[in-house]
């Protein structure tokens, strides 16, 4: 959402909400200013000393007749036993701040984290890649040096595909990869200003909240985990799936791992081999690494399932 400077043109495509899904210049761009006690009009009451306004800010717009307008954070107007929040479309002549009804002008900045943030990770058998995933409850830029993929699901493999456009749509999930050359490590995603493109084929489910995992007898949450050797989906136990990532859920007769399958490159879990297997670690079928396999039970090593 677009947070609007003035927010009763609907003929502009505002609304009195104060907020707007579609980006418009110049409606949705504000200035940040420090925060004063100058007005012409208006009560300051009791007048903020110099340390309580130390840091503080004010967000303006400029509005139609050359006027110019605040937020107002928070009003109680008459009839309301606590105040609501609201949006102030008023003048530079109406901003204030009362101990009687609460309107405020003045904000403070706050660093808080965000899942925004995106950790590229190299997967415990290295390809030459690093690799993450992504959910956001908005449209964004894909990191300068990374690729986004959708993907499908087949048995034992996730096939992907390129997003075009450099551009995730509001609440697509997507896949991230980026060359371990580029070093991108660590990385902020910022929003964007087009609303990109939704992939009607995605079988990637994202969270924009922490959600509860949700298996059950019928069916099994699968994730993105590079521990184990190849890079892929493997199950996820865990109680509850973190913010902005994505997932994928599948039966529970599925493949025990989704291998990643770019182009006509062979990959996932194909027929069960027997013999014993020297190469790699071994691995049950709910994906934990095994250090003592016993003769005769089934396994995944190197990506297929093996017969110890």
């Amino acid at each position: 959402m677009y947070l609007n400077w003035f927010c009763d043109e609907p003929s502009k495509g505002l609304n009195t909400t104060g907020c707007a899904d579609t980006y418009t210049e110049p409606y949705h761009v504000w200035t940040m200013e420090r925060a004063t006690t100058d007005k012409t009009g208006g009560t300051i009451n009791p007048v903020p000393t110099f340390d309580q306004l130390l840091g503080r800010f004010q967000l303006k717009g400029n509005g139609k007749n050359d006027n110019t307008y605040y937020l107002i954070a928070r009003n109680n107007p008459a009839g309301t036993a606590n105040g609501v929040t609201t949006f102030h479309s008023g003048n530079a002549n109406y901003k204030f701040y009362t101990s009687s009804n609460q309107n405020t002008y003045i904000f403070k900045l706050e660093e808080v984290p965000y899942y925004n943030t995106v950790k590229f990770q190299t997967p415990a058998t290295a390809d030459g890649n690093d690799y993450a995933t992504v959910c956001l409850p908005f449209a964004y830029t894909v990191p300068a040096g990374a690729t986004a993929y959708t993907a499908t699901t087949g048995d034992g493999t996730m096939s992907l595909k390129a997003v075009e456009g450099g551009v995730i749509a509001k609440g697509q999930a997507v896949i991230m990869m980026a060359p371990t050359s580029a070093n991108l490590g660590t990385v902020d995603v910022a929003p964007a200003t087009t609303v990109g493109t939704t992939n009607a084929d995605n079988e990637l489910q994202g969270t924009v909240a922490e959600t509860a995992t949700g298996n059950s007898a019928t069916s099994q949450t699968y994730v993105l985990n590079g521990s184990f050797g190849q890079i892929g989906f493997y199950p996820y136990n865990a109680s509850n799936l973190p913010k902005g990532r994505a997932y994928v859920v599948k039966n529970t007769s599925t493949s025990p791992a989704l291998l990643f399958h770019f182009g006509d490159e062979e990959t996932g879990i194909g027929s069960i081999e027997t013999g014993k297997t020297t190469e790699g670690a071994y691995f049950d079928l709910s994906g934990r690494r095994v250090m003592h396999p016993v003769k005769g039970s089934l396994y995944i090593c190197n990506g297929k399932k093996v017969i110890r």
